[in-house]
């Protein structure tokens, strides 16, 4: 059996429909849910793909990128063909509600009357408070204005809190890029942990996620919301292992294990044969498992990547903790069709490899650097099976 990750899922999947519970959810949808699932896939050995029914890997590659970037809005990802998040984001014709405090009202009322505000804060500097609140509604000053809300916005949701979490004191942290600066200094770190559940900007249940974006909340609640990696020293023998095999310093070095040290280590320095493995951790708190497992075990396999390849270090275990994963009611029925495919064996050695372009940095990465290694893969996959998604 090549294909562990679909064998797992399936596998999962049987087992949140007979031992889960039912019950309700946000969406009104219905759920069958079920806690604590865990699993861990070895990339040395592929990529996690499903076979099962038609899935664009490039779609989640895209989101990671689009996250990493620390951006809001959905612009990138549209120019990008993926489309996950077009029904949660503001849209052009919206307006904000925008509460005034009194000096800004008394800010519009100087602009109405022609007086420099400077002039009119001075003037109101002795007046009681309630007699400037009288005043400023006699000259039909406004409580609220209507503000234009940026199209395409989503709020501060998972990027901006990586690449930009609030200090106290106004200032912006960069926890994805504080990860990174850890990991190579100091790969032991127990201290490699991005998080984005962020309390003060949790949606308001009540109201639409485009609403919510508008208000300047996050559209969604953070569904992973924290990761971590975890460095591993590979051994001297699998460090010589990794020499070209073609290479003339490598049959030295494996010749000379015995007696001499010290060229084995040169040959190691000067072909910067990786020193560690890199593992990542991630957490989910709600785990959609038809439209959001497969797209998030390989989102958080292609980041591992690309920090591996930054690092030069070789990606090995992306680790999936769900706290509440979950099947849709509305899925069953496509369900059905994905199980009654799995159940021919046919997808049981299907494997998907991928190759990584070496960029020059982290944040320069694109979904087409994502190189497949399996020949005509989309060929072995079934037919699309249409999921919706509910809102």
């Amino acid at each position: 059996m090549k294909n562990k990750y679909e064998q797992w899922y399936m596998e999962q999947l049987a087992n949140i429909i007979e031992n889960g519970q039912r019950r309700g959810d946000r969406t009104g949808t219905g759920v069958i849910s079920l806690p604590n699932i865990h699993y861990t896939h070895d990339l040395r050995e592929n990529y996690p793909l499903m076979f099962g029914r038609y899935f664009n890997f490039t779609q989640p590659i895209t989101e990671m990128i689009w996250m990493m970037s620390g951006s809001s809005n959905i612009q990138y990802l549209k120019d990008n063909g993926c489309p996950f998040w077009n029904g949660f984001a503001t849209k052009d014709d919206m307006v904000n509600k925008i509460e005034l405090n009194r000096v800004e009202r008394l800010k519009l009322h100087a602009n109405n009357r022609g007086v420099p505000v400077t002039e009119m804060m001075a003037a109101m500097a002795i007046v009681p408070v309630e007699e400037i609140d009288e005043l400023l509604d006699k000259n039909q000053i406004p409580n609220f204005i209507d503000e234009k809300v940026p199209n395409g916005e989503l709020g501060p949701v998972y990027g901006v809190q990586w690449r930009n979490w609030p200090n106290p004191d106004g200032t912006t942290f960069d926890q994805l890029q504080y990860a990174f600066d850890v990991l190579k200094r100091d790969p032991n770190s127990r201290r490699v942990v991005v998080d984005c559940w962020n309390p003060s900007f949790l949606p308001d249940p009540k109201i639409s996620p485009r609403e919510n974006a508008a208000k300047g909340n996050m559209a969604l609640t953070p569904c992973h919301f924290n990761f971590g990696f975890y460095t591993w020293e590979l051994s001297h023998e699998e460090r010589v292992a990794l020499l070209p095999k073609n290479n003339h310093a490598s049959l030295v070095s494996r010749e000379r294990q015995e007696t001499s040290i010290d060229n084995v280590m040169n040959d190691l320095i000067l072909h910067r044969i990786p020193t560690h493995y890199l593992d990542i951790s991630f957490t989910m708190r709600s785990n959609d498992w038809v439209l959001g497992q497969p797209a998030n075990m390989n989102m958080y396999s292609a980041l591992l990547m690309m920090f591996a390849q930054q690092l030069n270090m070789i990606p090995r275990y992306v680790n999936y903790w769900g706290w509440d994963s979950h099947v849709y009611t509305n899925h069953l029925e496509g369900i059905k069709e994905l199980q009654r495919r799995w159940a021919t064996g046919e997808y049981d050695d299907l494997e998907f490899k991928l190759d990584l372009n070496k960029k020059q940095d982290l944040y320069t990465y694109h979904h087409t650097d994502f190189m497949p290694v399996t020949d005509a893969f989309e060929l072995l996959m079934g037919e699309r099976i249409k999921f919706p998604i509910a809102i």
